[in-house]
């Protein structure tokens, strides 16, 4: 190759190019955006505004400056994708040549080498083609280096957190800066305090290409403010690529709001910027970010920037539709023996509209009318709407489209209430729940997972409505009713002489017992009277024929209003009664205790159970109450029902009897009745067939070596029903 002579040419080799990734709502860039081609920044490449010293004539020219403009020396390196690099020097007058003669492509990439210490440059914008054949290579400061971070974050306790050691947070503002990046774990974080408001780009400036490592740069903002600011797994926002490229890029818009600012306003009614002594403006806000890299070799080096594209714009604040309440009738006090219920909104239930009374009703036109319900806590919804709009503010009324509020109309017809917080629903009631429910996602639209989950269409904004209708129980020929596996708490508010009905009914052998410890309440069993109190139970047997109905009633004999509590509890199978002859199943015992037994108050008779087949016995309860007391093969045994957990079990031979020594837990009741279940474990029999119980799967060595699918059991239902499966070895 011929060398000029006012340049020395080296021959190098071809590396491979590169990648990466990129707040407060930062936004993406593509490596062609278009948006920063109006901002003159330091690192855009430019034809050279220097008068050249010399004829540039048929050749390559390069200028490499400082930020001043004043000439830089540096290594160029004139880069051809699967040909030869060349390395190329700059003359005296601080330009470099290089011949079309010899470098005989039309386009070259241009890389720089033994930069000034201090300096970088972006290695990916800079090209010569023989039609542009002048260009200059910006060298930019680099504001900040981080070059050794410490990673583990050990608590008071000496524990690794995990967590980056965050004081060791470098503080940047606008400018160029370098990271070096030890392994791929490691982490190099910064804190960003801008200088003003404005749009900012974050931008890495990795190699793309002619490289041997690949660097792929990765950018995550982890928190302005929040407790979790600093743990990088919590990140909002994590960028590791760009649009056809490996480095990352996106905006930062910074507001006024994110600085400090007076509490007195402008002419314009917008806050007042604070200052410092030297006249900058204060940041309020601060950014966390946190940098790391991947690459095939480590340690890697790579520059990022931050720069100033544009102004922040504070968005027009719309004039909103302020919509207000015209509705002037207060609702109605629900009848006493009315309860209020939610309507559905799967669309079985249809709100129809009634101009006569510009009122909406349930399914007809004179149907019950609908109410909106304001203070009562809506099923699903975890609170009331008043609540709700309490926490969230004015924001909570502005539905989708963000053009009306409905603060005012809320408000409004919040004082059109009734004593149980109900008002009647307008057309401006539907309109503003309709609005809410999209707002808020009440339901799932537009592929966002709505907490309440689906509603049919038209029927969103029923979440919050619902009718007065008949209470049941208030009337024998309206009991409420009792259904199968029916367990509640119940509350209720019962003034004198209030009577309430129950009804019950089964397809299994089954009790249900209830509990209230008001001694001023009554039941009524078939005509049996018992007062609640501390130790009542009232227990009701079923046969499991669901033609016979249990019907109880409970009634407030006081004088005066109580707000009463009702334990109601379920269960099944077949009950005893005979302590003489306990059954597999579960075995009520009634007992009147002679507080002169010399073994003292809550002993009972002992109770006889006659092993019917060989097994293993154990004890549950279905209500608490029972402790029993057992002796084994001369080893004692207790088991108290109170802790919710089964008993040891025993192993019998048909024909043995285990004897139970039953008390209630009270000790000191005299008299009482406890429940308890006999169970039977049962083993996994010849045939791989499963039982109801406890089975026994015994594995013989090896068995499982090599099994694709272990060891196959079948389980036939012996009725109808929910059955569960659990095992208490992990490894099944």
């Amino acid at each position: 190759m011929k060398s000029n002579k006012l340049l020395t040419l080296s021959l190098g080799f071809l590396v491979l190019g590169l990648a990466a990734c990129g707040t407060k709502n930062p936004e993406k860039l593509s490596s062609t955006d278009e948006a920063t081609s109006d901002v003159a920044t330091s690192e855009t490449p430019a034809e050279s505004s220097q008068s050249a010293p010399i004829e540039v004539g048929d050749n390559f020219a390069v200028y490499v400056v400082y930020p001043d403009g004043t000439a830089a020396s540096a290594c160029v390196e004139f880069l051809k994708e699967g040909k030869e690099s060349f390395d190329v020097y700059p003359t005296p007058e601080g330009v470099v040549l290089a011949s079309f003669e010899d470098l005989k492509d039309d386009e070259y990439t241009i890389h720089l080498k033994d930069i000034p210490q201090g300096y970088t440059y972006n290695p990916n914008i800079y090209k010569v083609t023989k039609d542009a054949n002048v260009i200059t290579v910006n060298l930019v400061k680099i504001e900040t280096e981080v070059s050794t971070k410490t990673l583990d974050w050990m608590d008071d306790s000496g524990t690794n957190t995990g967590w980056g050691k965050y004081e060791s947070r470098k503080k940047v503002v606008d400018g160029v800066h370098s990271v070096t990046i030890s392994d791929h774990a490691e982490l190099a974080y910064y804190s960003f305090d801008p200088k003003e408001p404005g749009i900012y780009e974050f931008e890495s400036w990795a190699e793309e290409s002619f490289t041997s490592n690949p660097i792929d740069p990765i950018a995550k903002l982890i928190g302005t403010s929040s407790a979790y600011q600093f743990d990088p797994q919590y990140a909002l926002e994590t960028y590791d690529n760009n649009e056809g490229s490996k480095n990352f890029k996106f905006r930062l818009e910074v507001s006024n709001d994110d600085f400090v600012h007076a509490d007195e306003a402008d002419e314009n009614g917008d806050p007042i910027l604070q200052r410092d002594e030297n006249g900058n403006l204060i940041p309020g806000t601060s950014w966390t970010y946190v940098m790391s890299a991947s690459a095939s070799t480590m340690p890697v080096t790579y520059a990022w920037s931050i720069k100033k594209v544009g102004e922040y714009v504070a968005p027009v604040k719309a004039e909103k539709e302020r919509v207000q309440c015209t509705a002037t009738k207060v609702a109605d006090e629900p009848k006493e023996d009315e309860t209020f219920e939610f309507c559905a909104y799967d669309g079985t239930e249809a709100p129809v509209y009634n101009p006569e009374d510009g009122f909406y009703h349930l399914n007809t036109a004179t149907g019950p009318l609908l109410y909106i319900a304001f203070t009562k806590d809506i099923p699903g919804f975890g609170d009331s709407l008043y609540m709700a709009a309490a926490q969230q503010g004015p924001s909570y009324y502005i539905t989708d489209g963000g053009t009306k509020t409905y603060e005012d109309c809320f408000d409004g017809y919040r004082k059109l209430t009734n004593s149980d917080g109900m008002a009647y629903v307008t057309q401006e009631v539907k309109e503003m729940l309709t609005g809410i429910a999209y707002a808020q996602t009440v339901f799932s639209h537009d592929g966002l997972d709505g907490f309440l989950g689906t509603a049919a269409d038209g029927c969103e904004w029923l979440f919050a409505v619902g009718y007065y209708k008949e209470r049941a129980g208030l009337k024998e020929s309206n009991p409420i009713w009792l259904e199968e596996t029916y367990e509640s708490t119940v509350v209720e508010k019962m003034v004198a002489g209030r009577k309430l009905y129950f009804a019950a009914s089964s397809t299994k052998a089954c009790q249900w017992i209830v509990k209230c410890a008001n001694d001023q309440i009554e039941f009524d069993f078939n005509g049996t009277k018992v007062k609640g109190g501390d130790d009542m139970s009232l227990v009701l047997d079923h046969d499991g024929d669901p033609r016979n109905v249990l019907r109880f009633s409970m009634e407030n004999v006081g004088t005066k209003q109580y707000t009463v509590t009702l334990q109601i509890a379920y269960s099944t199978g077949a009950i005893n009664t005979d302590p003489n002859n306990l059954i597999v199943g579960t075995n009520k015992i009634d007992f009147d205790l002679n507080a002169e037994e010399t073994d003292g108050p809550g002993k009972k008779t002992i109770a006889k159970f006659t092993a019917p087949v060989d097994g293993e016995y154990y004890l549950s309860s279905p209500v608490e109450g029972a402790y029993i007391t057992w002796k084994y093969n001369e080893v004692e045994y207790s088991w108290d029902a109170q802790s919710g957990e089964d008993s040891d079990s025993v192993t019998l031979k048909a024909g043995d009897v285990w004897e139970l020594d039953i008390k209630h837990y009270d000790v000191y009741t005299l008299s009482g009745t406890v429940y308890f279940d006999i169970n039977k474990k049962e083993s996994a029999p010849t045939g791989n067939s499963l039982k109801v119980g406890e089975n026994v799967c015994t594995v013989a060595e090896g068995e499982f070596d090599n099994s694709l699918f272990g060891k196959v059991y079948t389980f036939t239902a012996p009725e109808a029903g929910t059955y569960n499966f659990s095992t208490n070895d992990g490894n099944c």
